[in-house]
């Protein structure tokens, strides 16, 4: 059996502001911080043993796979861009009060692009399904969406 963790960072600068952060980047407040380290003695207490230690290349997954580190024995850390967080496109930065002012109807134009729900979805599930050894994907390959299928 393949077991997958997937932990999220622990609050940040901007979650506390309510902005959204996107491909841009807050660090860790104190209570994140806290967070972070509470998920990870749990983790310990496991035991568990991993062959792949992955996180997005962000900072505050950084920051997050930095303290988790230190409670656990993991495999070298790796960076990848496929775990980064959805571009929400020009609201990367922007307060959420200040996005409810803008109009729903002028939402493709205003975000500026972006990554849909659905290349989010295939982006994360490539990702974790690239990192399960050849012989769990028959398990695991009915979990997929379609359109990650190939």
């Amino acid at each position: 059996m393949c077991d997958i963790y997937l932990i999220r960072h622990g609050e940040t600068e901007w979650n506390v502001e309510g902005r959204f952060q996107g491909k841009l980047d807050s660090f860790l407040t104190k209570t994140g911080i806290s967070q972070v380290e509470a998920i990870a003695r749990k983790l310990a207490d496991l035991n568990i043993q991993a062959d792949a230690f992955l996180a997005s290349p962000l900072g505050r997954t950084r920051q997050t796979a930095s303290i988790v580190a230190k409670h656990l024995k993991l495999p070298d850390l790796q960076f990848d861009e496929r775990l980064a967080e959805v571009s929400v496109g020009s609201w990367d930065g922007l307060t959420h009060s200040l996005r409810l002012v803008l109009q729903v109807a002028r939402w493709r134009k205003l975000r500026g692009g972006g990554s849909t729900g659905k290349e989010l979805v295939g982006q994360y599930f490539r990702c974790c399904f690239g990192c399960i050894p050849r012989p769990y994907w028959k398990n695991y390959s009915r979990c997929l969406p379609q359109s990650t299928k190939k």
